[in-house]
């Protein structure tokens, strides 16, 4: 077995997690969801740490594309019912060579209008994608990232927000405290240029929550 088919037995396996995690979650609660980003985000331990009860719930998966995450919509989000989701996908899809922009756009578009479709009383964010640090990428050979450029971010940010606007929900950039003075990922916060610690996402939690409980 090779890594690739490795890390798909993964993903296969967290999907099913989620699945018989939802049986004991509450419906009408607040929702993360998202690939690896979203994954690693410490919710529960944050939240402890901030005196937090109410019920949230993280339902990110390291690797997912929006084509990974637009099969899995029911376990992520639907099942769920959230009073609010806090989406942020679609930052492996801007690893590829061949990125197209409007193909991209039409997924994640497709991905916010099944979510209206299905629940219309979500209420729900989209995050703008967070910074990388090229540098530490590139020092960690990060091959598999070399086209996950912060231009490229950008670009993405731009779609992300003409999404938001044309569907009628909120795009919110929590990323602030993250970028160093260039705009890059702080060096300090990041693990390898791309992920981040849970320091880094202590620096943004009161911006997360704020959008999870307003």
């Amino acid at each position: 077995m090779d890594i690739r088919e490795y890390l798909e037995i993964e993903k296969r396996q967290k999907i099913e997690q989620y699945h018989r995690l939802n049986r004991f979650a509450r419906r009408g609660a607040v929702v993360f969801a998202g690939s690896s980003l979203m994954e690693q985000f410490p919710l529960n331990e944050l939240m402890v740490d901030r005196g937090i009860h109410e019920p949230m719930y993280n339902r990110g998966v390291g690797g997912f594309t929006t084509i990974d995450f637009a099969a899995n919509l029911n376990v992520l989000v639907l099942d769920l019912k959230p009073s609010r989701l806090i989406i942020n996908i679609g930052t492996n899809d801007l690893n590829d060579a061949d990125f197209d922009p409007e193909v991209f756009r039409d997924r994640y578009d497709g991905i916010i209008a099944r979510i209206q479709d299905a629940l219309p009383s979500t209420d729900i964010v989209m995050l703008a994608y967070y910074p990388v640090n090229e540098a530490m990428l590139a020092q960690n050979g990060g091959a598999d990232f070399r086209h996950r450029t912060n231009a490229r971010v950008d670009e993405a940010n731009a779609i992300v927000r003409s999404i938001a606007q044309a569907r009628g929900v909120r795009c919110a950039d929590v990323a602030e405290a993250l970028r160093d003075g260039s705009g890059s990922l702080k060096a300090d916060y990041s693990k390898e240029g791309l992920h981040f610690y849970a320091d880094g996402y202590e620096a943004i939690f009161d911006d997360l929550m704020r959008l999870a409980l307003e």
